[in-house]
């Protein structure tokens, strides 16, 4: 019981003091601590799907030219990630496998990850630097969905 006691006060020390943040925590009757994470707005359709790539893409500029990274806008450009990650996912289901949109669609997926977790890591550079990829990349994607 000591044990399981220390597990969760250490716990709430990390989910306190530690720079990553995430929705919230438990600990579950075997000492095992299970992190729940943001789950970000969802896309059920190719349109829903384009305005909420638009929509992320809209608000993590905003953070970035609103503020000075610090962690609180860090971790606003981090619940926005999962909505990106969800769009983009979303936007995946649309495109014919093996097409150029779809490997666009892939890498396009992995910079918003690397975003995600350079945000999480409280890494302001390579959050933005990773920002610009996406922006850049969005942008051909978006306007190839309109023109199909």
């Amino acid at each position: 019981m000591k044990v399981k006691s220390l597990i969760l006060a250490a716990s709430c020390a990390w989910m306190v003091y530690s720079p990553v943040y995430a929705a919230s925590a438990e600990v579950l009757d075997d000492g095992t601590v299970v992190i729940h994470h943001y789950s970000g707005e969802v896309a059920e359709t190719q349109d829903e799907a384009i305005a909420l790539l638009i929509s992320s893409l809209q608000q993590t500029q905003e953070v970035i030219t609103g503020s000075n990274l610090d962690d609180v806008a860090l971790e606003d450009i981090h619940k926005i990630s999962y909505s990106m990650e969800n769009a983009v996912e979303a936007l995946q289901q649309y495109s014919e496998p093996n097409s150029l949109l779809s490997e666009k669609l892939g890498f396009l997926a992995e910079t918003v990850e690397e975003m995600h977790v350079a945000s999480e890591d409280r890494d302001g550079a390579l959050t933005v630097q990773s920002f610009v990829r996406v922006q850049f990349m969005s942008d051909e994607i978006i306007n190839a969905f309109e023109q199909s």
